[in-house]
């Protein structure tokens, strides 16, 4: 028997949250195009100039993993952590803001 090869990932499931393997190449290009529906959560100004994002992302290279949080802008900026579940994503999402947060108030101690 021949596995077949999985290209990318969609969101879907019952929940629609639930990374489901694809192979057509059409399908995960439109999921990348769909930026609201790949998004778990943004949070604008954790400090001031500061954003944190969490998205789904359909073309991973690490097998299990399917969505990752990003610092953008101040010191902390760029640093990723990556996940496997919606659910380890929002956690993580709101983990990382409060990094955010702590480390602002220790820079300005």
């Amino acid at each position: 028997m021949i596995t077949p090869m999985y290209y990318g990932h969609v969101l879907g499931g019952e929940d629609g949250r639930t990374p489901v393997p694809v192979q057509d190449f059409v399908v995960i290009a439109e999921s990348l195009g769909n930026y609201e529906a790949r998004q778990v959560a943004y949070t604008t100004d954790v400090v001031p100039g500061v954003n944190v994002s969490t998205v789904f992302i359909p073309v991973m290279s690490m097998e299990g993993i399917h969505f990752e949080t990003m610092v953008q802008g101040g010191p902390l900026h760029g640093p990723q952590a990556r996940y496997a579940t919606w659910e380890q994503a929002a956690e993580g999402h709101e983990r990382i803001c409060t990094l955010v947060r702590d480390w602002e108030q220790e820079a300005n101690r």
